[in-house]
């Protein structure tokens, strides 16, 4: 596994883990996974299969760690992202689950996020258990299964016996394997798991719930930003129009003053004239004077 593994701090009060980058916000946007299924591999495979399937026909996009956790039983990377980006986690609780560490800190993570967590029982060994107290006070989702089967289980034992009875009991000694398939096929399909479409409706509509939500949040930022952005230019358009109004008022001021100096001097260099015409016509005048 190429990813470094790492251990969460689960107990830190301030984990920072729900908090999103803008990174995440733009992955979890265009390729986040809508639903992340946490369930262990030992018990309820099949299940957690059937269920991504039945999701998968109603166009939502579901993520299975099929391939493990890491060394020591810790999530990686891989996971941790999945967690961050993804909208519900649905908790598949089974016997194997229950007493599934990498599970519960997967239920642990989620949970800081505060979004959905839709928890489901399949065997009845859920409640009361340590990993139900993580998810205490959340609607919990009752679904039980037929008991699967292993080599030696009792199921197991009952299909040979039924099976052998049936050879016995008919009229000639080698029954078609068609009707030995179709015997076959009749009990694998009691002990097959298979999602009730409770459950399924269920995590779709808590799905939509909360892709409405995370929408009207996503607007309710937009406007909110978009509020500020206009807000931020009107000022800076008021800024710069009482400074261009400043600036045309003092070039209105400097052309008056200039005009002004225009007049002023314009009426010394009248009065400059009239002197120095003034001063000519009395010298004529006193050179004309008999002596």
């Amino acid at each position: 596994m190429s990813a470094t593994p790492i251990k969460p701090d689960l107990t830190a009060p301030n984990n920072d883990f729900k908090m999103k980058t803008f990174t995440d916000e733009v992955m979890s946007f265009f390729v986040g996974d809508d639903i992340f299924i946490s369930y262990a591999r030992g018990d309820s495979t099949g299940y957690a299969l059937a269920l991504a399937n039945c999701l998968g026909e109603k166009k939502l996009i579901c993520y299975l760690d099929q391939y493990g956790t890491g060394i020591n039983d810790e999530l990686d990377e891989r996971v941790i992202n999945k967690l961050k980006r993804t909208r519900v986690l649905v908790l598949i609780g089974s016997q194997r689950a229950v007493d599934s560490s990498p599970i519960r800190r997967e239920v642990e993570l989620f949970k800081k996020t505060e979004r959905p967590i839709i928890p489901i029982d399949i065997d009845g060994a859920f409640k009361d258990t340590d990993l139900y107290q993580v998810v205490r006070g959340l609607p919990l989702a009752e679904d039980p299964q037929p008991i699967r089967t292993s080599p030696g289980s009792k199921v197991e034992n009952a299909k040979e016996e039924l099976l052998h009875e049936t050879q016995t009991n008919l009229h000639h000694d080698s029954p078609s394997e068609e009707l030995v398939d179709r015997i076959v096929s009749s009990i694998d399909d009691l002990t097959k798991s298979n999602p009730s479409q409770r459950v399924v409706d269920r995590i779709k509509s808590t799905l939509n719930y909360t892709k409405r939500t995370e929408l009207q949040r996503r607007m309710l930022w937009l406007g909110s930003t978009f509020l500020l952005v206009s807000l931020g230019l009107a000022i800076v358009f008021l800024y710069v129009a009482a400074d261009a109004g400043a600036a045309a008022e003092h070039a209105n001021n400097a052309r008056d003053e200039a005009t002004r100096d225009a007049a002023a001097a314009r009426g010394e260099a009248a009065l400059a004239h009239m002197v120095t015409t003034f001063n000519r016509v009395a010298a004529d005048v006193t050179k004309r004077l008999p002596s």
